[in-house]
């Protein structure tokens, strides 16, 4: 294991244990060349752990190692982490070639050892003719690409971000995601980055840790995370959940009304008309539903549906038959997510086990 934390905690002098980004003993280990996400909402502690990997803040409890040494009396500069910001951080009155160059003229080498590895980090980069500008001249998803190629120019052997991409506009930022996420696994760096956006972590990751409260919700791939939600959290943070406290009248599952929470993605709902042939076989194991809202979301359409009092939400392709509120339609739901009694199980609809029928 390249990274361990080891029951880690955080608490600030002047906070209680319950206050926002407070860390309760969180442990975890991160591979040698993995992406690896902090995930969870604001005030969660995502960052307070990020800044005590990084050396800028110290655990109260609990060691941090890496490489299998303890690091925690180690300074940041000691502990060879790169660490790019959220804001850039890029000095105004430098150039591009300067900003990278920074970090290697305080470590004071030599300037044509300084002068390759910049140039080789701005070919990395896809900037070579950006050297002379400033930080003004470049748009957000540039500049960002500088504020990487600062941080990778000491060579460090683990790469923190945080919140890369929060200053830069939607369609940039996916871009610049899915380049970095090439470049982070073409350089092999190990590397964490903090973010609130479930997408984001989603595209980039290979692996997402969630935090919530200072406490590590769940730990996983994304599809694992995504498909497996082991805490009732985890199933609503990840994915446009329905919330119910009881769920009744639906066919192919028995009532709960214990108490239990019951999570029912959009994923799982699927809603036709009565005249559709490929459903036909289907109308006896479905439910009546009236459309409340349609709303338009450019690749697609999310309905909203009133099944037996129970607010539902589904996707609809925009090659299908326009809807409009108001209209009658069936309505299945193949399974539920149910947390309560000490247990988390997923249920499927028993009436639809020996149906010839493709879900999508």
């Amino acid at each position: 294991m390249y990274l361990e934390l080891k029951n880690i905690s955080k608490r600030f002098s002047d906070a209680k244990a319950d206050e926002p980004d407070t860390i309760k003993d969180v442990s975890l280990g991160i591979e040698k060349g993995e992406l690896v996400a902090l995930l969870g909402p604001s005030g969660g502690g995502k960052t307070t752990l990020l800044r005590m990997i990084a050396g800028l803040d110290n655990p109260t409890d609990g060691d941090i190692l890496i490489e299998g040494n303890r690091v925690n009396d180690l300074s940041p500069s000691e502990r060879h982490i790169g660490f790019v910001f959220q804001n850039y951080a890029l000095f105004r009155y430098m150039t591009v070639f300067d900003n990278i160059a920074f970090g290697l003229e305080v470590q004071k080498k030599d300037k044509a050892f300084i002068k390759n590895r910049v140039h080789e980090l701005l070919s990395l980069i896809e900037m070579d003719d950006f050297d002379q500008r400033f930080p003004n001249q470049l748009s957000g998803g540039q500049r960002q690409r500088v504020a990487f190629a600062r941080a990778l120019a000491t060579e460090p052997s683990l790469l923190l971000l945080d919140e890369p991409f929060a200053a830069i506009d939607s369609k940039v930022r996916k871009e610049l995601r899915e380049w970095l996420r090439n470049m982070i696994h073409e350089v092999g760096i190990t590397s964490i980055f903090v973010t609130h956006d479930q997408q984001e972590a989603v595209d980039m990751a290979d692996r997402i840790v969630i935090i919530k409260d200072g406490k590590l919700e769940q730990m996983g791939n994304p599809y694992e995370i995504y498909k497996n939600p082991r805490t009732f959290f985890t199933s609503t943070f990840m994915g446009d959940s329905t919330v119910k406290e009881s769920f009744s009248g639906f066919t192919g599952f028995p009532d709960i009304e214990d108490g239990s929470k019951i999570v029912i993605r959009p994923e799982y709902v699927e809603a036709f008309r009565d005249d559709n042939p490929k459903f036909k076989n289907m109308i006896p194991f479905s439910e009546n539903g009236t459309v409340k809202d349609v709303i338009f979301r450019g690749d697609s359409l999310d309905l909203i549906l009133d099944v037996n009092g129970v607010e539902l939400k589904t996707k609809r392709s925009l090659e299908r038959r326009p809807v409009k509120k108001g209209d009658s339609m069936r309505v299945i739901v193949y399974r539920i997510i149910v947390y309560g009694n000490h247990k988390n199980e997923v249920l499927k609809n028993e009436k639809l086990k020996n149906v010839d029928i493709e879900f999508i």
